[in-house]
């Protein structure tokens, strides 16, 4: 992937209008980006299809984490849903025109087979991925978004695009949890200001 934003989340942008009225747009940033980076240095537009990509993908909370009832051979359990959200530029990975047909179906394919059975992360739980769903070339897939009218030719070919929705399961004794290490404060910026894009 050349282009990964993680879990990210929709935020509305101010841009300015005919008569300089603002008119605002929704798009996905990526967590932990700061004001000075999504809006004077455009970082809302990371995540946006762009022909100068290769490819881009990231990810959406569709339900978030929240306890199973009762444990799991002595382990508490947490589950969600997320959205793989994919955008291929076909031309810059090589496919051909006669290959192009569902190639979206083969990048999903390929996703869900990377995803399949569970992994250790690095805090002594595990994850787990299970009950997956495919939506293909299907504009719900952006949904959340409304790039402008610019962002609907990167939806046509040679562009594909599609997302991979599961259900991700975290699995965690009560005896393997560290407490949280707290460090000194961090000196804070005494003036914020919010700039807006023009």
């Amino acid at each position: 992937m050349e282009r990964y934003g993680g879990i990210s989340r929709p935020v509305k942008i101010p841009l300015q209008g005919a008569q300089d009225v603002p008119i605002y747009r929704t798009y996905p940033i990526r967590q932990g980006i700061s004001d000075s980076e999504c809006y004077q240095q455009n970082g809302y537009l990371e995540l946006v299809p762009d022909e100068r990509y290769l490819n881009l993908t990231y990810m959406e909370v569709l339900r978030p984490m929240a306890e199973v009832t009762g444990q799991t051979y002595g382990n508490f359990q947490f589950r969600g849903r997320v959205r793989l959200v994919f955008w291929l530029n076909l031309p810059k990975m090589g496919v051909h025109i006669d290959n192009i047909v569902g190639y979206a179906g083969i990048a999903a394919r390929d996703i869900i087979a990377a995803l399949s059975g569970d992994g250790p992360d690095n805090a002594g739980g595990r994850y787990m991925y299970s009950n997956f769903s495919v939506l293909t070339s299907d504009m719900s897939v952006f949904s959340r978004y409304d790039y402008g009218p610019d962002a609907d030719a990167l939806m046509l070919y040679p562009f594909d695009f599609g997302a991979v929705d599961f259900d991700v399961d975290y699995l965690f004794s009560q005896n393997c949890v560290s407490p949280l290490a707290v460090g000194a404060p961090i000196e804070c910026v005494q003036e914020w200001k919010f700039s807006a894009p023009t």
